[in-house]
């Protein structure tokens, strides 16, 4: 029986990806697909280009609580390597390519702060399909996409971040949908506070509002990799974070049809 599947932060595991849906599934997913840079092994895209050791001070720096200091570590080594932007280019369209040239399912998906939407889209297959501040019917429900992650103090000026002003216009282009997809969390403790991390990554006010006013059945999100809880009700809706793929290999099973 065809089904529903929801995943996010595939970050580049594009093989288990595919081998866990069928040709007849349809597959939504929110965001962050690219494998960036991974906080526990230390590899990732970023590594192909920056020596570990520079990578590990920034962290460091985060870690410690230093963020602007950390943001400026970043300028200088971008600053210090010209060709930085256009080699990562390069290595993000390998990328893409490589995911949707395995995933023949019908797919809905947005896009997360990792993520280049602009190189993404042009990778995409016919039967897939790339949303942002968008609602389309899904199996007889009603899905809204916003791609995306708003300012926090985690934000570095990722292609895939957006304004404030931007990420609200998209929610207000939605309204009242049956099922929200988004990349970022709302701002509610319980779902952004990272428990291997240990930091909250803070999550979204406004969109928290949305969802007080126009409730959805379920909201599916990511970006958290170790929430300190997945679910959780909220005015009416059940929220729920879809989980770290790369890591956990699954997907959740949204609904049969």
């Amino acid at each position: 029986m065809p089904r529903v599947l929801i995943g996010s932060d595939i970050h580049g595991a594009y093989e288990d990806l595919a081998g866990q849906v069928g040709d007849d599934d349809i597959l939504v997913l929110c965001g962050d697909y690219l494998d960036f840079f991974d906080y526990e092994t230390h590899e990732g895209l970023i590594t192909k280009l920056i020596p570990k050791e520079t990578i590990a001070g920034v962290l460091k720096a985060l870690a410690d609580g230093h963020t602007e200091e950390s943001k400026r570590m970043v300028g200088e080594v971008v600053s210090k390597n010209p060709n930085l932007a256009q080699d990562m280019l390069e290595l993000v369209h390998e990328s893409y390519e490589r995911m949707f040239a395995l995933l023949d399912c019908t797919t809905y998906l947005t896009f997360g702060n990792v993520d280049y939407p602009h190189i993404l889209e042009q990778h995409l297959k016919p039967h897939h399909r790339l949303l942002d501040g968008e609602a389309v019917e899904i199996a007889g429900e009603r899905f809204g996409f916003v791609g995306g992650l708003p300012p926090t103090t985690y934000t570095f000026g990722l292609p895939g971040e957006v304004s404030e002003s931007d990420f609200v216009r998209k929610l207000d282009a939605i309204k009242q949908v049956d099922v929200l997809i988004t990349h970022c969390p709302p701002a509610i403790p319980e779902l952004t506070y990272d428990a291997k991390a240990k930091r909250d990554e803070e999550g979204n006010e406004l969109l928290k509002r949305f969802i007080e006013d126009f409730p959805p059945k379920r909201h599916y999100f990511g970006h958290v990799h170790h929430p300190r809880h997945s679910e959780l009700g909220y005015f009416g809706a059940k929220l729920i974070n879809v989980g770290y793929f790369k890591k956990t290999k699954r997907l959740l099973v949204h609904r049969e049809f």
